[in-house]
């Protein structure tokens, strides 16, 4: 009689150690999200979705982002019942505590465990804390998870697991290359003799192939036009097969491997200092696969084959594309840590262990010094609060750039801004007319290129060489995004 009342007390001494792990973590999300300085990028998907007068014009505009629209329909749900950009934060907030509440209550593994995985970088702030669709990532990886995992019958998880590859496939081109990964190692698996079930069923093969022709869809949707910052600037962009090319392929496929042992440290594109790292992280990545069960490793090997091609040939030197990638690794290992089968001695295991403390490292280095500093890494804020008190009736602003500007524009859904030049970066302005190979020089080319227009203030970045003219004020502000300098001109 005293067995059953020992075991439930022990449930409830669980479940209260899960409880306070995961108010813990929530509390601290809600912290860093409260004290996070939205940066340009993440206004940005804000502003296509707030602006879009359609969901017709939503999907014209997304097509120029290089993006499938998941994360931009929500948005545009979101910003059409309220204009106020505390509203894509608070999204961010219930997207990662669902995620975190995925890790804390139904993921296998003890709570030592679960703490060493939450309190990796990605987790922690690059796919929790930045309102981007990344976040959405997070949520669906850690559910295909968690439905491998499952007791279930090998029928049923896979169909689970096909119908979560369909909305993670319409995130980003990163949820793109996971779900390939997995459809690839589905077929590849359909001539073991773990897999001969798969034959049989009806309702898997149909599933693959709604996602197949789902995903070529979004592909099509994905391709950037021409001039948009995703088409790859030099010296990263692989032309054809000349000698330069082939220099740019070694040494981005030197970055890649590197990028194991430091995910959320610069690029490591082109510099002889990412070779020891990229050994190190090739020796890492053999280790890891090697352990993995058959099943896992095939869709191990084919996220880093996909993933390292699309780094290689695509566009993008920015690393979070890779960090879509650790994310998938860490949980494919974390199945070593957890899985009662594998010796306590495996190599994997120290591999998988390596992993988690890289990320941890990257808490508290490379971003994350910028998580954890009292800096702000954005200003946006106060910038348009300052325009707010100079600006009364005209709600009209012209900024010569939009690279620190478009972030204003999130803060002041009531205010117009006339972009005279479109950066590189340009998402939200990429279907708009600019011209930002001329730069402009002089304040008359401002009020020419304005068009006549008279707006209550004037956004420059802090090194233009453009003076205004007497009479009028001036003030200078940290960037909405890399630390930008910027002034804001007022009559």
């Amino acid at each position: 009689m005293c067995l059953p009342v020992i075991r439930r007390c022990s449930a409830i001494y669980s479940s209260s150690k899960l409880t306070l792990l995961y108010i813990f973590f929530v509390a601290l999300l809600l912290s860093n999200i409260s004290s996070h300085e939205l940066w340009r990028d993440e206004t940005d998907a804000w502003l296509v979705a707030r602006d879009s007068t359609s969901i017709r014009e939503l999907l014209s505009n997304v097509r120029n982002t290089g993006r499938p629209p998941l994360w931009y329909l929500l948005l545009y749900g979101a910003s059409h019942v309220n204009e106020d950009i505390l509203l894509l934060q608070v999204m961010t907030f219930l997207i990662s505590a669902s995620a975190l509440s995925l890790v804390v209550f139904v993921m296998e593994g003890t709570i030592r465990k679960k703490l060493f995985l939450l309190s990796g970088f990605y987790f922690l702030f690059g796919f929790s804390v930045l309102s981007r669709d990344y976040s959405l990532i997070l949520l669906l990886v850690i559910s295909l998870f968690i439905v491998y995992r499952n007791n279930r019958s090998l029928k049923t998880r896979l169909k689970v697991i096909l119908m979560i590859c369909i909305p993670l496939s319409s995130i980003n081109i990163f949820g793109i290359l996971v779900v390939l990964a997995i459809l690839t190692s589905i077929t590849l698996s359909v001539a073991s003799s773990a897999f001969r079930i798969i034959k049989t069923s009806k309702g898997i093969v149909v599933l693959s192939a709604v996602n197949l022709a789902w995903l070529l869809v979004m592909i099509s949707i994905s391709l950037p036009p021409k001039d948009h910052v995703f088409s790859v600037y030099p010296p990263y962009e692989v032309r054809d097969l000349s000698y330069n090319s082939l220099k740019i392929i070694f040494w981005k496929s030197i970055g890649f491997f590197a990028q194991v042992v430091f995910p959320f440290w610069e690029n490591f594109q082109v510099s002889h200092l990412t070779t020891i790292p990229a050994l190190i992280g090739f020796v890492l990545l053999v280790f890891l696969v090697r352990n993995l069960e058959r099943e896992l490793k095939l869709v191990a090997v084919c996220s880093i084959t996909f993933f390292y091609l699309f780094h290689i040939f695509g566009y993008s030197p920015f690393w979070w594309h890779r960090g879509t990638l650790t994310i998938v690794l860490v949980l494919l290992g974390f199945s070593l840590l957890i899985d009662s089968r594998t010796s306590s001695t495996d190599i994997g295991k120290l591999a998988v262990t390596i992993f988690l403390l890289i990320q941890v490292a990257g808490s508290f280095f490379g971003l994350g010094r910028t998580f954890w500093g009292e800096a702000p890494y954005s200003n946006a804020e106060n910038a348009s609060v300052f325009i707010s008190t100079i600006c009364a009736e005209n709600k009209l602003i012209v900024a010569e750039s939009d690279l620190s500007s478009s972030a204003i524009s999130a803060y002041l859904p009531d205010f117009s801004l006339f972009y005279l030049n479109r950066e590189r970066f340009g998402t939200f302005t990429s279907w708009k007319a600019s011209d930002w190979t001329n730069p402009i020089l002089s304040w008359m080319e401002v009020e020419s290129r304005s068009g006549g227009l008279s707006p209550c203030a004037y956004i420059l970045l802090g090194n233009s060489p453009i003076q205004p003219p007497a009479g009028f004020s001036k003030a200078r502000f940290l960037g909405s995004i890399w630390g930008d300098n910027y002034l804001i001109v007022y009559r």
